[in-house]
């Protein structure tokens, strides 16, 4: 059983079932020369990213590696989406407090010295 970067994966393949390892699209920081790469930073992955068994080539998402159902993966990504609205709701607080701290001469100033108001 996997208990480190792998913990909680397998394979989705029926016929398969791996604990790895598996080829995973991350992200990570390379210094580049013309000559090729230096090694890397930290690699990063997502739970929506593309993850494949190379035992038997399966392709999927990691979060189908996870193990979660389809119905599990749509409620944790309708999940992330609020989240992400309540973020946006959030920032749009911000800026109306902001702007209502704002005179309107103050306000048209603002603009007047980007010439975006003559």
């Amino acid at each position: 059983m996997n208990t480190n970067c792998l913990k909680g994966m397998r394979c989705p393949n029926p016929t398969c079932n791996s604990e790895g390892p598996f080829s995973v699209v991350g992200t990570a920081a390379f210094v580049v020369y013309d000559e090729g790469t230096e090694s890397h930073g930290d690699v990063e992955w997502h739970d929506e990213d593309i993850c494949k068994c190379l035992s038997c080539d399966h392709m999927g998402t990691v979060l189908d590696y996870l193990g979660m159902t389809q119905g599990e993966q749509r409620r944790y990504h309708d999940h992330l989406v609020q989240r992400a609205f309540d973020d946006i709701d959030f920032m749009h607080e911000l800026v109306d407090s902001y702007m209502e701290k704002l005179t309107h001469e103050d306000y048209l100033d603002e603009f007047a010295e980007d010439d975006v108001i003559s």
